[in-house]
């Protein structure tokens, strides 16, 4: 099996941007793209992916967490390419999980509002997988692909949403 992992430049930024291609020439390749950083970086990725590898198409676009130097030029490479999974942590979904950890300080509605406000990049790329019909899915799950007779595999460890934040009780 072939593969490529392309480190994208970021500047003096202390995101990633990371493109991961494997397959076989017969049997055709994966693509992956970890990180976008902050916009300039979401063109240098499509530029990337239509220059070397001569497509548009992404199998898994996967941010690794919520920051904005890391999740920003996601939004354009969502815009340009056609994605096949968008794998993302989006934290209103779990509301109902940590609620009760704020002691009534905060409405169901207004913890999603606060989550929202903080992170709008995070509601643009869903708004834009709901658009395109991308699937989205939380990033701590195993990829899977198999490509002709051999079946390429990558974890990206991450605690499951039940886990709760280091020092915080039980109520």
């Amino acid at each position: 099996m072939d593969y490529e992992i392309d480190f994208m430049p970021v500047g003096d930024s202390h995101g990633d941007a990371i493109c991961i291609r494997y397959g076989h020439p017969l049997y055709g390749y994966v693509v992956d793209v970890i990180d976008g950083n902050y916009s300039d970086t979401g063109d240098e990725i499509i530029g990337h992916l239509r220059r070397y590898w001569g497509t548009n198409v992404i199998n898994n676009l996967i941010l690794t967490h919520a920051d904005n130097d890391h999740a920003v030029g996601l939004i354009k490479v969502m815009e340009a390419c056609h994605v096949g999974t968008l794998r993302m942590n989006r934290p209103w979904l779990y509301v109902d999980e940590v609620l009760h950890y704020y002691h009534g300080n905060l409405t169901r509605h207004g913890f999603i509002d606060k989550f929202e406000d903080a992170h709008p990049y995070l509601v643009e790329l869903e708004r834009l997988a709901a658009r395109d019909g991308t699937n989205v899915v939380p990033r701590h799950l195993r990829l899977l692909h198999r490509v002709g007779a051999i079946t390429a595999s990558l974890h990206l460890a991450h605690p499951g949403p039940r886990q709760r934040p280091r020092g915080v009780q039980r109520p």
